[in-house]
């Protein structure tokens, strides 16, 4: 009979390292700090991210939140997209010209006025632009500044991607 697979495995037997490649006690250490933000009122909860590794999400009104663990520390990343930049625009054609020159346009603007720690792109499902912003905090500090540094990093986020949009419609 086939036994499901634990989606959160435990410490495997040799004590090394669990199923999914990541370290034991990961788990532990990324529902501690889902614990953390659910404490200081964010949704958290635990989830597989793009690599396949466990993260701890959380979605909230000025945007996304993925907190990794790392060899840096503690990796906060906000990201969201900022919908529908030319949908004003009545001409299809107009509208599709706007589009292109935002594509070509936004990796400059990103890379000559956001920090390294950002990644902006164009969001084709959205019509829109996509803001990523990352912060590393050490290990030992995250417990007292895991939740004032998402809010913060939420804060920035909704002022780039605000001013992002404004330099796109220029």
């Amino acid at each position: 009979m086939h036994q499901p697979r634990d989606p959160f495995p435990g410490p495997s037997a040799n004590g090394h390292a669990s199923p999914t490649g990541q370290p034991v006690g990961m788990r532990q250490r990324l529902e501690q700090l889902a614990r953390w933000l659910r404490a200081a009122g964010f949704w958290a909860y635990l989830t597989p991210g793009a690599s396949n590794e466990w993260l701890v999400a959380c979605d909230t009104a000025e945007g996304h939140l993925d907190v990794r663990l790392s060899d840096e520390g503690v990796v906060v990343e906000a990201w969201d997209t900022s919908p529908g930049l030319f949908w004003d625009v009545e001409d299809e054609r107009r509208r599709a010209v706007l589009e292109r020159m935002a594509r070509m346009t936004l990796p400059r603007l990103a890379h000559a006025l956001l920090g390294p720690d950002a990644d902006a792109w164009w969001d084709e499902a959205d019509h829109g632009v996509g803001l990523r912003l990352r912060l590393v905090l050490p290990e030992p500090l995250a417990e007292h500044a895991l939740a004032s540094a998402a809010r913060d990093l939420l804060n920035e986020l909704g002022r780039d991607l605000a001013w992002l949009e404004q330099r796109l419609l220029e």
